[in-house]
């Protein structure tokens, strides 16, 4: 016998109610979920229907949709249709299931944590008061620096502030210095001035460097002491050469007293205001012709400026 085909059957369903056993017969040997959830959605109400036969075909096939919608009809098997989606690990579907009636959301919560996605975990502290936001916050961020730099992408976006005011007191706390400078950089409505406190504060070097030289709003004379204090020539050099609209002077003083060749010779070349004469006096007795070095570092810089 010569199958139906399946978009015949699902015209036939959607048009008439009370069909024949006949077709009932017709319709299970194609054991397809969409004609057997349009079937038992046509038919559900009526007296005698039983939806058993029909739901174990949407539950056996396994598909998260039909699962999904399946579950949606009275006299549905909710936890049976969950579970369906639960094993399934599928961010997505678990999240739409936790809308359902009757369903474990705590299960289905756990699924969308394991899968770390962004835009589900997003949704649970978005949508529901009554999620765990530190968990979703933390199943977001990873523990990989290309993991927080996709967050920080992600949540460059105005349609996330409010729920960005919910999760930066999380990043906030966790001191993290590469992490609060990319916040600052990347998002526009990040508390700059928050996350300048926690690099201020670790006394890193590299990062007070990094948050001055790049962040507009960085407070640049606030960030300078602990690179002054630090009397390291290094540092000091480099703040006066990239950190913009600073007075250089005290980071060339503490280049000067460092009496090193390397950052005094490059302090002089490279910084523009620099005290050459003072950068060749400090090295007056080194054993090498300082000015000389300077000098003609002087002159190849301007050749390439030009």
């Amino acid at each position: 016998m010569i199958m139906v085909q399946k978009e015949l059957l699902k015209k036939i369903i959607c048009s008439f109610s009370n069909l024949s056993v006949e077709y009932e017969i017709e319709i299970l040997k194609h054991h397809d979920s969409e004609l057997a959830f349009y079937y038992v959605l046509r038919n559900y109400n009526n007296r005698n229907f039983i939806i058993t036969d029909w739901e174990n075909i949407v539950l056996d096939n396994k598909d998260l949709y039909w699962n999904y919608l399946f579950a949606s009809i009275p006299g549905a098997d909710v936890k049976a249709h969950g579970k369906v989606i639960i094993d399934s690990g599928d961010p997505k579907f678990n999240f739409f299931y936790l809308s359902r009636e009757g369903a474990d959301k705590e299960a289905h919560i756990r699924e969308i944590l394991k899968s770390k996605d962004l835009l589900y975990n997003y949704a649970c502290i978005r949508d529901y008061d009554w999620v765990n936001v530190k968990d979703h916050f933390l199943a977001m961020i990873g523990d990989s620096i290309e993991r927080k730099m996709e967050f920080v992408k992600f949540f460059n976006d105005g349609s996330k502030r409010e729920v960005w005011d919910i999760i930066e007191p999380l990043i906030l706390e966790l001191k993290d210095l590469e992490f609060s400078y990319l916040v600052a950089k990347n998002i526009n409505w990040a508390d700059v001035r928050a996350h300048e406190g926690i690099v201020f504060e670790s006394g890193n070097l590299e990062w007070i460097y990094k948050f001055a030289r790049d962040i507009k709003e960085a407070d640049r004379k606030r960030l300078a002491y602990p690179i002054i204090l630090s009397k390291d020539p290094e540092w000091n050099y480099l703040y006066a050469k990239d950190v913009p609209n600073i007075d250089i002077f005290p980071h060339e003083k503490v280049v000067l007293d460092s009496k090193n060749p390397e950052w005094n010779i490059k302090f002089a070349i490279n910084v523009p205001g620099a005290n050459i004469k003072a950068h060749k006096k400090a090295l007056a007795d080194s054993f090498i012709n300082i000015s000389e070095i300077i000098d003609q570092g002087l002159k190849e810089s301007k050749v390439l400026m030009k």
